[in-house]
């Protein structure tokens, strides 16, 4: 990769045209060997997709193969947002070994995101992490949209002399505008219990 900044960089032949898009194709590279040798690392795997966008924020393999990653995990969620950022930002092609698994690309349309926040009291970190899919889908079924357009992420919180519990942080994703919205917390938890 030594060159590519000052003159003719050797790896252009590939489109490769930086040191930073080289080192980041390096990376990349050093991801999917930990992930698909015999003992997998996907903590190292993690580790190396992760600089490898840093360096490269438009590594379309890098994205690709952190999907997978993800998949493998079982994090929907994540899997989820980066085969978004994936269908948005890279051409067709590199998503395609993901449309078994994670559907299409979406065809464009407009796209209103509504954030929020919803507490659960007496409720683990780790449980909440466990069952994310069951918060993901009570979102889904109030927001009346599919599990596909929810992201979550989980805090804990603790009070003074009282049990703690989890902040869910949500994102969801509406085709157009989103409706208005009359959400409480009875709904949520009767959400939470069908």
């Amino acid at each position: 990769c030594a060159g590519c900044d000052d003159g003719p960089c050797p790896t252009a032949v590939v489109d490769l045209e930086t040191t930073a898009e080289c080192e980041s194709a390096v990376y990349n590279y050093l991801g999917f060997v930990n992930r698909k040798k015999a003992a997998p690392d996907y903590d190292h795997a993690r580790t190396y997709y992760d600089k490898a966008l840093e360096l490269w924020p438009g590594n379309c393999g890098a994205m690709s193969y952190m999907t997978e990653l993800h998949l493998t995990l079982n994090n929907a969620t994540a899997a989820s947002t980066t085969h978004a950022r994936l269908c948005e930002e890279c051409d067709e092609s590199f998503a395609a070994p993901l449309v078994a698994s994670m559907g299409a690309c979406p065809s464009p349309t407009v796209t209103t995101e509504v954030k929020g926040q919803a507490t659960l009291a007496g409720l683990s970190l780790a449980d909440a992490q466990q069952n994310e899919f069951v918060i993901v889908a009570a979102l889904a079924d109030l927001h009346e949209v599919e599990t596909t357009a929810v992201a979550v992420a989980f805090s804990s919180y603790t009070r003074r002399r009282l049990s703690g519990g989890v902040v869910v942080s949500y994102t969801i994703a509406y085709d157009d505008v989103a409706p208005a919205l009359a959400l409480d917390a009875a709904m949520f938890d009767q959400a939470l219990t069908d």
